[in-house]
């Protein structure tokens, strides 16, 4: 699969822009999401409902737990090739599997 992904973004700059804005644009999703989930705000003007809030705080946890899971995905693949294991790792906890992918595609394209 990285190597089909390597191939389609051939361009190393071009696959950086492109999953720099996917990773801004998930942070963006999440960080609405949370907002959302939490604030009250949203179900308050009726934007969400009320269980709309609490489904969205039980998914929350959920990908939570996915990022923390990623966060040490990252810190291993990082420490195995000699990247800066705290810069994956503090990506990967805020936006997810996104970097996590950008390190190992970053790897392929070393080794290509």
């Amino acid at each position: 699969m990285l190597h089909t992904l390597s191939c389609l973004l051939r361009s190393h700059q071009t696959s950086h822009t492109l999953v720099q804005m996917a990773a801004g644009c998930s942070l963006l999703i999440v960080l609405a999401a949370v907002d959302a989930a939490f604030s009250g705000d949203w179900s308050r003007i009726g934007a969400i409902s009320k269980d709309t809030e609490l489904w969205l705080q039980s998914a929350l946890g959920l990908l939570g737990m996915w990022h923390l899971i990623m966060g040490a995905a990252a810190y291993s693949i990082a420490e195995q090739h000699g990247r800066p294991k705290l810069l994956a790792t503090i990506k990967a906890l805020a936006v997810g599997t996104i970097p996590v992918l950008e390190l190992m595609l970053d790897i392929q394209t070393e080794h290509d």
